[in-house]
């Protein structure tokens, strides 16, 4: 499953993931992160089985996150070649 995980600037200087991972021992992979001094936002892949235990712990550390449940799929049939998939 994926997440959406959204840092604030109080929480931006602490290893949130870090410690997410330490604490419950799930392996979580970071497919994409923006962060700077003030905010930022990482797309992170959990096992779904784990699911659960992740998201209890980043809210319990104050890490807004959103959970994306749709996968984006591409429709051969209404493929124009117009090159808009490519930033997804």
């Amino acid at each position: 499953m994926k997440l959406v995980v959204t840092f604030s600037r109080k929480a931006g200087k602490n290893p949130i993931i870090a410690q997410v991972v330490r604490e419950t021992g799930v392996l979580i992979n970071v497919e994409r992160a923006l962060i700077d001094s003030s905010e930022g936002e990482a797309l992170i892949d959990i096992p779904d089985g784990s699911c659960a235990m992740v998201k209890e712990r980043l809210a319990a550390l104050g890490a807004p996150f959103l959970v994306l449940e749709d996968v984006i799929t591409l429709d051969s049939s209404r493929w124009v070649v117009c090159g808009a998939c490519i930033s997804f």
